[in-house]
């Protein structure tokens, strides 16, 4: 799969452009996790279900990278705080000036866009207590204009 291989290929450096730190593994989010909790403003949007999660660890958290289709962002969760950064806290990334924005969404509701921000740009960290050592459904999708367009899930832990 073409979209795959090119994730694939932009994940480090995506990562490593993020944080600063490496990455320690890559899985694979299952179907069954992936297409229930996204949410859209269009039924047009197309949703996948083959998302590249990373894990990027530092002293004291865990930072969660799941790269937007076509590797244009990313959604960022973090698990725990960690230096400045809050925890069970969501971002948004957009590393291409592609004139597509970036959605993140988590399945409690919450919400983080780079729509409207000239790229590169982080959004602000989107917060709320989560009960720990439960899962929930974290969701990046590139937009247009205020539409989803294609969309890619995962599971990330609170």
């Amino acid at each position: 799969m073409r979209l795959k291989s090119k994730v694939t290929t932009m994940l480090p450096a995506v990562a490593l452009c993020t944080v600063g730190v490496l990455a320690l593994g890559t899985v694979t989010a299952h179907a069954e996790d992936a297409g229930n909790a996204v949410r859209t403003t269009t039924s047009e949007a197309v949703v996948g279900t083959d998302a590249q999660l990373s894990v990027v660890q530092s002293a004291g958290g865990n930072y969660w990278h799941l790269i937007a289709p076509g590797g244009a962002g990313e959604a960022i969760w973090s698990q725990d705080p960690q230096g400045s950064d809050p925890g069970d806290a969501l971002m948004a990334y957009d590393g291409l000036a592609d004139g597509l924005g970036i959605h993140a969404y988590l399945s409690d509701g919450r919400m983080a866009s780079t729509a409207g921000h000239a790229s590169p740009y982080y959004s602000k960290w989107v917060t709320g207590n989560l009960r720990e050592d439960h899962w929930y459904t974290m969701t990046v999708c590139t937009e247009k204009g205020g539409r989803d367009i294609t969309c890619v899930s995962a599971q990330v832990p609170a």
